[in-house]
């Protein structure tokens, strides 16, 4: 929204703070994501290769350092290179450990499968990044939200109209009514819906995943690498491709502070806002 004109209206939300693991035959994980656990993870993702880890170390950044560090370090007023974001990603590589080897080349839904990540237990992301069937998901027997958490990272699929068209305008509102909304929620996908009135899912795990959203006790921060400028946003992405091959992440950390002064926001008043926000009870 700009000026009170809506330029573009989210369609899908997702949220990303999540770790998934079959209760049948692996022990409910730590609140502090510690343990002697095997994490899943795979990279590859086309163009974008590397989110994965981008939104595992924005995570962290969320959980450790709290709201304000991850606002300001997603708007480009924080250093990579030191404080909480290097601790960050020193973090990410410990819990990944031997789940880093050969992740780059590992699609992300395959990264999220035991059988293709050797034997691996935990998967970080949200619902429609990870390779289950309808018939899998069910809070019984996968799903989990860090209890320790107050703030959480979430994304959103957004159509966006850049013409003056009738035709556009009819499509968008019927794409963001609640009527649309009740009804792709329960097509094949896991979408969940930012609608706040969309309450019915066939899907209990989707539907418990939504109720989050909606929930006042949790803050929700717009996914920080897509809030950064998209030249930031696509060496962050490269930097966690280089770390997981073995790079070491102080070179690429100070890369990335020297691409954030060139190509980043020339204020935070430039970069979206606000990045985060807690739902208002009805």
């Amino acid at each position: 929204m700009h000026d009170g004109d809506v330029y573009a209206v989210p369609v899908k939300a997702d949220l990303k703070s999540l770790i998934w693991y079959d209760a049948r035959s692996t022990e409910a994980p730590s609140p502090t994501w510690s343990g002697h656990h095997r994490w899943c993870l795979g990279l590859e993702s086309g163009p974008t290769s590397g989110w994965p880890g981008a939104d595992w170390i924005a995570d962290l950044v969320l959980s450790e350092a709290g709201v304000d560090t991850y606002t300001a370090w997603a708007s480009g007023e924080a250093e990579w290179a030191e404080g909480p974001v290097a601790k960050a990603w020193t973090a990410w590589g410990k819990l990944m450990g031997a789940g880093l080897k050969d992740a780059t080349a590992r699609n992300f839904r395959q990264g999220a499968d035991s059988a293709d990540a050797q034997g691996c237990s935990l998967s970080h992301g949200s619902l429609s990044a990870m390779p289950f069937s309808s018939a899998q998901v069910s809070d019984e027997q996968y799903t989990y939200v860090p209890s320790s958490r107050d703030a959480l990272e979430v994304s959103a699929d957004f159509v966006g109209k850049f013409t003056r068209n009738e035709g556009a305008d009819v499509f968008i509102r019927y794409l963001a009514s609640t009527e649309a909304q009740r009804t792709w929620v329960n097509e094949p996908g896991f979408a969940v819906s930012a609608d706040r009135r969309v309450t019915e899912y066939d899907n209990a795990t989707q539907g418990r995943i939504a109720g989050i959203l909606r929930s006042p006790f949790f803050a929700l921060c717009f996914s920080a690498a897509d809030a950064m400028d998209p030249d930031v946003s696509a060496a962050f992405y490269r930097a966690v491709l280089d770390y997981a091959n073995g790079r070491e992440p102080g070179p690429l950390l100070a890369a990335l502070d020297k691409v954030q002064r060139q190509l980043g926001y020339s204020s935070a008043e430039s970069a979206p806002t606000p990045l985060c926000s807690t739902p208002k009870p009805h």
